[in-house]
């Protein structure tokens, strides 16, 4: 019980594993290998010419819910240098070095070894690349702990017929250090002769009596195997058994009763077979003993008996706390019945979990039991079971989470043990800052339940993403299948996602369409009306964008409620949670079906057991995945392999077992129709304009309209017709608004349907406004802007230009021929630069504060370089104002940069500055004043913060959430769970609260300087990793440091639908591009008031403000902001109510209007 998982976890032999060994021969021990060492760089001494902290021809990799640590020591077994893992926060998945994989030969023995320091117990396990290919794991050996002592790990092996390569892992899967160093790998003895097959069953006994459902279980031996065939009096029992250790689960009341001859059949790849010796068995089903009466198997189940000798713990029961943060447990003088409960509180969290847990009891393998418990809690929570196998090991099984609740709730679950279960104690789990208070527990054991006339299985997708049309689609055409796959439908037509062709493919093939909200929120932690909107609007736009009919809900996170449910069933007629279980005959509640849920680390054995029990109890098995696709090594939480799945459908087929849609299996499990939904009442509701909104020109009207045989929508002003009738939603009218008198104006909406019902929308009032505003001047305020008269005083100097140079360098002015345009340029060049800056500058220029400019010119750089400005003001200050940072070209390169003037601004120059050697040329500027924007409907305000930081998640969050707001946190996926820096779970909690969570690269490199192949590793890898810790693909996007030019804005749009710089500005409708989000950067010299000043703007002008952060801390570089900063900004955002939105949420707002 020392690791909490969210999901079942069992010994992960098939999955991919980490590192790699090598030969090191000493007069102690001797490898009797004799071949070359096949690793390049066994003793890790070569640092890799591409990556830091690296040893040339290594890879490291951790995958699952853990915390690794990767190091290249300088310390070694012998040389100078080996390499280590360490492992925190373990709860699934494992973490390892390995070599590049190596060409092998077939059917032949290699011996592998290294050089180990370990403080657990690690595995050693081999990749196999197939000719075709294809990925294989084999386990090879346990490396046995040894904390302070280098000690060598050898072993031998045989590669398979088909084997291309092969790799080994040396991997640590669980919480210690790992270091190793010296890898060989060496072929021993040449080609081997294939082992001879050979089988014998083990379980059951000869001569046993047997009843129910037994586990059929054999030894076996051979190269090449291909599965086990079991028969009963030569009759097969169900499917050739493929997989290790080639176990099956036989119901033996399929019999009648009497003896009967067991067999098994060994194949293998070639086509060979052998036949175990027979085992007879004596099956007696008749006489079937009523289960148990019953009882409560947990001692002191209600706490009311203290331990003797100490009055802080209840009598047969104890306290657990593993990971970073701070619990205190209680044993209370209240309780749900009795005067005793338990309560533990958390204060601080980074890690694990705290739990009470009471004294393992003996239960019984393939037993149904149910487990209930009575709590108080205002944090998510979650029930576990660790479960002692026969052999010793323990295995953990997800049981289902405890939603917040202020009085005492009840939490119930039933389940099934393993085949080979002992014994069993169950815990709510804790792992947020908060408190559970838990009372009156009961574990007892229940009859198996009703059967169905027969078993069926419905395989359901959540989040519906393009890899099912690619690898899921063609196995269910395959095997006839049919499945439900839920869609969250802001992911309608995204990357990433299926297309629209593909969804009504799947739709007439025979698949179920089920919502899965809107945006993927947590149901229980948003208003009941923002729910209903979720639940109501994913409906409405899945059924419009696909044309058929939605019925079947998934909640994200299986996350709900009592009122929730309510809601749901308003628009749905079934839900489908992830509480674990079977939906039987007379336990099916259609708003809480029961299912299971894969994820990468759920071993395909243990699927395919759920298959047999619901096969033997005649149950509806329902099975959740997400992605499917092939394993590449990512690691990805919610993925499931082309080929696990394949196993699965063709169990189920094999067996018979129908594969349906849930509203499918829903129809025959009750037996009743569900009614078609109520029609609603008809009715008809003006979209935009919004009521006072201010109009001019052109006005695009448009309305959303309930009811059936809807026929037109008829607008109307002042009660008088405009524009004809539309009969197609969303009714958009452009009206030319130049037509009535500027005022108010009444504009209504007459829905008519196919019966000639008519029903008229609530009035907008609009004010319309079409006063001609002259255009401000576009003339360029700069005086001799393309530099080509000379100056009357120096022939080295264009006329009202200047030279400036500060710092220590030896920069040198140019005046040049040949320009951008006409005959002259102006140069900056510099040898050998330390600090400072050197730029030419047009003379200032007089400027109206308060207003919006546009400023432009071309340059080529052979680095880096800076915009900056110099403003003086009216009352005698002045002020010099960092702008950006521009990328090196080498070629002519134009760039336009927006600048609000501050409110008192008299005199302004901006100029282009060289701050390192090389060289910098300039032509070609323009300074323009700016028509007022073209407003939004309203202000709208996005606080977006940068590189992941811990601060973060421990200030900025806490300060949001208090204030209501939501904001927009972009990761650098690099640094994720190092120093500082957030971790996966804290990335997750964020999303769960409703935070937006966006890319900002791996590393953080200045994109626009590195090959474009790296630029497409660095956007696509960050964005798999989040997905993988999200479960869902993120869409938001921002440049590290700002920088971008064309080609990496056309891969950024590859993959995401927006992108956030740091070019300072407001978003307006003349000045909106998804693709190029204009901000307001915050810093450590920013004060409020200038923050309070960009929200009064916001307000003002109607335009969209995006404010960046970075660290929240006191102390911090330049680039930080202090809490109480962050909350006084944060306040008064909240003083003058303009709508707060993440970057995604005001993106779907505002797009809509342009």
């Amino acid at each position: 019980m020392k690791n909490r998982f969210s999901r079942i976890v069992f010994y992960l032999l098939w999955l991919p594993l980490i590192p790699l060994f090598l030969a090191y021969f000493s007069t102690a021990t001797k490898i009797q290998a004799v071949g070359p060492n096949l690793i390049s760089n066994a003793s890790v001494e070569s640092l890799s010419g591409s990556l830091p902290n690296v040893p040339e021809g290594w890879v490291n990799n951790a995958w699952g819910s853990n915390t690794s640590t990767f190091s290249y020591l300088n310390s070694a077994q012998q040389g100078l240098k080996s390499i280590s893992v360490n492992v925190s926060n373990y709860a699934s998945g494992d973490a390892k070095w390995y070599f590049n994989p190596v060409v092998v030969k077939p059917n032949t023995k290699y011996t592998y070894s290294d050089y180990y320091k370990s403080s657990v117990n690690t595995e050693i396990m081999a990749q196999f690349t197939y000719t075709g290919g294809s990925v294989g794991y084999k386990w090879l050996k346990t490396a046995v702990a040894s904390a302070s002592v280098w000690k060598l790990a050898t072993v031998d092996f045989t590669t398979p017929a088909n084997i291309s390569k092969v790799t080994i892992f040396h991997l640590i899967n669980k919480n210690g250090t790992l270091t190793t160093d010296n890898f060989m790998l060496a072929e021993t003895n040449g080609a081997v002769t294939p082992v001879p097959l050979s089988i014998s069953i083990t379980a059951p006994a000869n001569n046993a009596t047997v009843s129910g459902t037994i586990q059929l279980t054999s030894n076996v031996a051979g190269s090449n195997i291909r599965g086990v065939q079991y028969k009963i009096n030569g009759v097969n029992i169900g499917s050739e058994v493929t997989i290790a250790p080639y176990n099956l689960s036989f119901n033996t009341a399929s019999k009648t009763d009497g003896t009967y001859s067991l067999t098994a059949v060994l194949s293998n790849t070639a086509g060979g077979s052998t036949v175990s010796n027979p085992v007879t068995i004596n099956i007696q089903n008749t006489v079937t003993p009523p289960p148990p009466v019953s009882s409560n198997l947990i001692p002191n189940p209600s706490l009311e008996t203290v331990r003797p000798r100490n009055a802080n713990l209840p009598l047969s029961w104890n306290k657990e706390k593993f990971g970073t943060h701070n619990a205190t447990f209680s044993y209370l003088r209240t309780g749900h019945t009795g005067g005793r409960s338990l309560k533990i509180q958390l204060t601080s969290y980074t890690s694990g979990s705290s739990d009470w847990y009471f004294t393992p009891v003996t239960v019984t393998g393939s037993t149904h039991y149910k487990f209930s418990s009575y709590y108080q809690t205002n944090v998510i929570t979650e029930a576990n079971a660790a479960v002692t196998m026969q052999d010793g090991s323990i295995e953990y099984l997800y049981l289902g989470i405890q939603v917040p609740s202020a009085a005492w709730n009840k939490f119930e679950v039933e389940f099934i043990t393993p085949a080979n279960a002992k014994k069993i104690s169950i815990y709510l789990a804790i792992s947020d800052v908060g408190y559970i208070i838990s009372d009156d527990y009961s574990l007892e054991v229940v009859s198996a339940p009703a059967p169905l006339a027969r078993p069926l299985a419905t395989l359901t997708f959540d989040d519906s993403y393009d890899s099912f049309y690619d690898y899921a689609y063609p196995l269910f055409k395959k095997y006839d299948a049919e499945g439900t796959i839920y869609i969250t439908s802001q992911d309608l037509g995204l990357p990433g996602f299926m297309t629209k062709q593909q969804y009504i493919e799947l739709a007439d093939y025979g698949f179920e369409m089920g919502s899965h909200t809107v945006t993927h929120p947590d149901l229980t932690q948003i208003s009941l009306a923002q729910a209903e909107e979720e639940l109501k609007n994913s409906k409405t736009a899945l059924e419009n964008y696909l044309g058929v009919p939605v019925s079947s809900f998934a909640s994200p996170y299986g996350l709900y409620n009592q009122s929730v449910l309510s809601l749901i069933d308003k628009y749905y007629d079934s839900h489908r949670s992830t509480d674990v279980g079977f939906n039987t005959k007379n336990g099916t509640n259609r708003l809480n079906l029961r299912a299971q849920s894969v994820v990468s680390t759920t071993p395909i054995s243990t699927v395919l057991e759920w298959i047999d029990q619901a096969i033997a109890d005649k149950t509806w098995l329902m099975i959740v995945y997400h992605d499917v696709k092939p394993d590449d090594g990512s690691g990805l939480a919610w993925t499931t392999t082309p080929q696990d799945l394949e196993a699965v459908l063709k169990k189920l087929h094999d067996n018979g077992v129908p594969i349906v849609t849930t509203a499918q299996a829903l129809q025959e499990v009750t037996g009743v129709t569900p009614p078609p939904p109520p029609v609603p009442a008809l009715g008809v509701n003006i979209v935009a304009p919004i009521s006072n909104q201010t109009v001019a020109g052109n006005v695009s009207i448009t309305s959303s309209v309930t009811g059936s045989n809807i026929q037109s929508v008829q607008y109307k002003l002042d009660g008088n017709n405009i524009g004809g009738t539309l009969t197609a939603s969303p009714f958009l009218l452009n009206w030319n608004s130049t037509s009535v008198v500027n005022g108010n104006h009444s504009l209504t909406a007459v829905v008519t349907n196919s019966l000639g019902e008519t029903s008229t929308s609530t009035p907008v009032v609009i004010n319309v406004d079409n006063t001609v505003t002259p255009p401000p001047s576009s003339i360029n305020l700069i005086a001799n802007p393309s530099v080509e008269t000379v100056s009357g005083s120096s022939s080295n100097l264009p006329d009202k230009w200047s030279t400036e140079k500060g710092g220590t360098n030896n920069a040198i002015f140019t005046y040049i021929t040949g320009g951008h345009t006409g005959n002259k340029a102006v140069k900056v060049e510099s040898t050998s630069f330390t600090n400072g800056s050197a730029n030419f500058h047009f003379n200032p220029v007089t400027v109206t504060g308060g207003k919006e400019y546009e400023f432009k010119a071309f340059y080529k750089a052979s680095d880096y370089i800076e915009l900056d400005a110099y403003i003086t003001y009216s009352n005698g200050t002045d002020e010099y104002m960092y702008l950006t940072t521009l990328p090196q070209s080498t070629s002519w390169t134009g760039y336009t940069h927006y600048l609000k003037m501050p409110a008192n601004a008299a005199t302004i120059t901006i100029y282009l500055s060289l701050t390192s050697a090389g060289y910098l040329i300039t032509d070609d500027y323009s300074l323009v004043q700016l028509a007022n924007p073209v407003a939004f409907n309203r202000g709208i305000v996005t606080l977006t913060f940068d590189d992941g930081l811990a601060s973060q998640y421990q200030q900025a969050k806490t300060i949001l959430e208090s204030a209501g707001m939501k904001g927009t946190f972009y990761i650098q996926t690099g640094t994720i769970g190092t120093a500082g820096r957030m971790t996966g779970a804290q990335i997750l909690a964020m999303k769960n609260a409703g935070h937006e969570i966006g890319s900002h690269t791996i590393n953080h490199p200045h994109l626009t300087s590195l090959p474009l192949s790296t630029v497409d590793t660095e956007l696509s890898q960050s964005r798999t990793t989040l997905n993988g810790i999200l479960g869902f693909n993120v869409t938001a996007f921002a440049t590290p440091y700002g920088e971008y030019n064309d080609e990496v804005i056309s891969r950024i749009k590859n993959l995401y639908t927006s992108h956030r710089s740091v070019d300072t500005g407001f978003n307006s409708k003349d000045r909106f591009d998804p693709y190029n989000i204009r901000v307001q950067n915050v810093n450590l010299n920013t004060p409020v008031a200038t923050v309070n000043s960009w929200i009064d703007q916001a307000i003002a002008q109607k335009e969209w403000l995006v404010l960046v952060y970075h660290d929240i801390a006191v102390g911090g570089d330049a680039f930080s902001t202090t809490p109480a900063n962050l909350t006084s900004e944060v306040n008064y955002i909240k003083q003058t109510g303009i709508t707060v939105k993440t970057i995604e949420q005001a993106l779907t707002e505002l797009k809509s209007q342009i």
